[in-house]
């Protein structure tokens, strides 16, 4: 019964209201919003030129928020079992996440997959129920010499 209440008490001390910048955008821009998230295994590595800023929400859905020095996020990523808001997380570029959906083909046996490279934004993302991931960028945003490919 002790274990049970440390537990309890441990998961009520993980979750926190944490503000966050959109894509684009820095923390505390007027576009920024807050989103309760249980913060299971937050992070966040601090290369040279990016910050990976590593969050888990309450569904599961863990996000990397990767933002140059100057604190301006240039790449989302993010992994579980469902689609985290995309909206929330790409601010001004959701119209432009949501025109590559359009003209995505239809998935096949159960397996989303888009990959769209536009001249401001570079999109990859597949999933199916259960188990979706993906990366979203702004190529003239990502600091000099960074492959935004390889990051998680």
């Amino acid at each position: 019964m002790r274990f049970l209440r440390v537990l309890t008490a441990g998961l009520g001390a993980l979750i926190a209201s944490h503000a966050y910048a959109t894509l684009g955008e820095k923390p505390g821009s007027s576009a920024s919003t807050s989103q309760t998230r249980l913060v299971a295994s937050t992070s966040s590595i601090n290369a040279s030129t990016y910050t990976d800023n590593v969050s888990t929400l309450e569904s599961g859905v863990v996000i990397h928020e990767y933002a140059r020095a100057d604190g301006t996020v240039f790449a989302v990523a993010w992994k579980g079992p469902m689609m985290p808001d995309m909206q929330q997380l790409l601010g001004t570029y959701f119209s432009k996440f949501v025109g590559a959906r359009a003209n995505a083909s239809a998935p096949a046996g159960g397996l989303s997959q888009l990959n769209s490279t536009q001249s401001d934004l570079v999109v990859h993302s597949s999933g199916r129920l259960g188990a979706f991931h993906g990366q979203i960028y702004v190529p003239s945003l990502v600091p000099a010499g960074l492959n935004v490919e390889q990051l998680q």
